[in-house]
């Protein structure tokens, strides 16, 4: 006879117990419950996500949709360069999920050594028409595979930016990461952060629930977790970042009278429940990680 129990996927970075969180169409999200990272399940196959990304770097026209948040990110590069030199000299740089290749060419033209490397392979393409720096398609993990000049050469610096949330196994993607930096070498990344005040707070959820493109929501816990499993040491962090401290001031009033007035409506309509597995609201903090191989 059965108890009725069901049994919900233990989470992939601490194997606790989860819940189901959020759903779009066929894929589910689950939140766990000891780190409160969100992360889809089943997890697509390497086959689904690279179908899905053969258009996602196109452009508008062609059925893209990545166009509009190439523009966003580019307008933080000097800011996200200055942070990394304030914590330590370049070096060769290796931009992870380097899209088509914007912060490369950037670094690049400013006297850096950079490379980058993609899974989407019309992203690779628009790189090596268009910007300096070499480029690779591929995983990471197989980058010995890849052709890079000197696959035995390690990196001093590495940038992830908002790529850790798109892969199926980020533990694996951290310890690639560990392997190919030199020993005092920085790895740099940023993805939204979920399970903060206003993920709580919101009657539905903020923009990262959005699979197959985001597979993971990670919390600053299971985030801080998971580097430090990997063997990374943390050297900064931040659960809100932003290129200036006047932007920084505008996002955190801007999301609080938001949150709070969407709570409002949401509470007056009754729509607090209905709208927690179905909604997505256009905002939500950006974490942002620096980490340090040390042996």
């Amino acid at each position: 006879m059965s108890s009725g129990r069901v049994n919900y996927p233990k989470c992939v970075i601490c194997d606790g117990a989860s819940r189901p969180h959020w759903m779009l169409g066929s894929h589910r999200l689950y939140r766990c419950d000891g780190c409160g990272n969100s992360f889809c399940y089943p997890v697509p196959t390497d086959e689904e996500l690279a179908h899905y990304y053969r258009t996602y770097h196109l452009s508008a026209s062609e059925g893209g949709l990545y166009d509009v948040v190439d523009a966003r990110m580019q307008a933080d590069f000097p800011a996200k360069l200055a942070m990394i030199r304030k914590l330590g000299p370049v070096g060769r740089l290796l931009d992870v999920g380097c899209g088509k290749g914007y912060f490369v060419d950037y670094c690049s033209r400013q006297g850096i050594q950079a490379q980058g490397i993609d899974l989407s392979a019309s992203a690779i393409e628009y790189a090596k028409a268009n910007h300096q720096g070499e480029y690779y398609c591929g995983k990471l993990e197989q980058a010995s595979e890849l052709g890079f000049e000197d696959p035995d050469q390690l990196f001093d610096t590495m940038t992830m930016w908002a790529t850790i949330e798109h892969v199926s196994d980020p533990a694996s993607l951290l310890r690639a990461a560990m392997s190919r930096l030199n020993v005092g070498g920085m790895l740099h990344l940023d993805t939204g952060i979920g399970n903060d005040w206003m993920d709580r707070s919101l009657p539905g959820n903020v923009q990262w629930y959005d699979p197959p493109q985001h597979l993971f929501v990670f919390s600053e816990q299971g985030m801080r977790r998971l580097c430090e499993d990997v063997g990374f040491k943390i050297v900064r962090y931040t659960g809100c970042f932003e290129r200036t401290p006047a932007r920084w001031w505008m996002r955190v009033v801007r999301n609080g009278v938001a949150t709070l007035l969407f709570a409002m409506v949401a509470r007056a309509l009754g729509l607090t429940k209905s709208m927690k597995q179905t909604t997505r609201f256009p905002m939500g903090n950006l974490q942002s990680i620096s980490l340090q191989r040390t042996k």
